[in-house]
């Protein structure tokens, strides 16, 4: 199946806006990738996206300047999403785990490797959907025993 110029286009912008959007909605909405590794493999996917996106968008008109620029535009994400996995949340094991529901209270770190020397915690329930997990902070005094089982 073969794109219009008009799909390709629609589908270029929406790449290019997903990239910059994904970290506002995903801190909007509280949700994250369960493992570190989806982070990664999504990130990874991105800088063979984007340069593609930039490509279509230009056209075939100009085809040096388009590769320039997808080339050039593809060292600068694969720039910014190394320079964004400097600091990375990360999560500890679970201290409880609900009885009846998916649900998990663990502590959310967020963690900058060598240049941090006291990485900051958060207590937060988590909730699995599918690659992500939906968060909430939440306090050690609203934990009710009756539902929660301590790890």
């Amino acid at each position: 199946m073969k794109l219009s110029r008009k799909h390709k286009l629609i589908f270029s912008w929406s790449i290019i806006l997903l990239w910059f959007t994904r970290p506002f909605i995903f801190r909007l909405l509280n949700i994250d990738f369960i493992e570190p590794e989806y982070l990664f493999y999504f990130k990874l996917i991105w800088i063979g996206l984007i340069p593609y996106a930039l490509y279509q968008l230009i056209g075939r008109k100009s085809k040096r300047i388009a590769k320039t620029i997808a080339i050039l535009a593809g060292f600068l994400v694969l720039f910014l999403n190394t320079l964004s996995m400097i600091c990375v949340f990360s999560y500890s094991n679970p201290k409880y785990i609900h009885k009846y529901e998916n649900k998990e209270i663990r502590y959310r770190i967020l963690n900058c490797g060598a240049t941090d020397g006291n990485p900051t915690y958060t207590l937060i329930e988590t909730n699995q959907i599918l690659f992500f997990m939906h968060y909430k902070e939440i306090n050690t005094n609203e934990i009710d025993e009756n539902y929660w089982i301590k790890q």
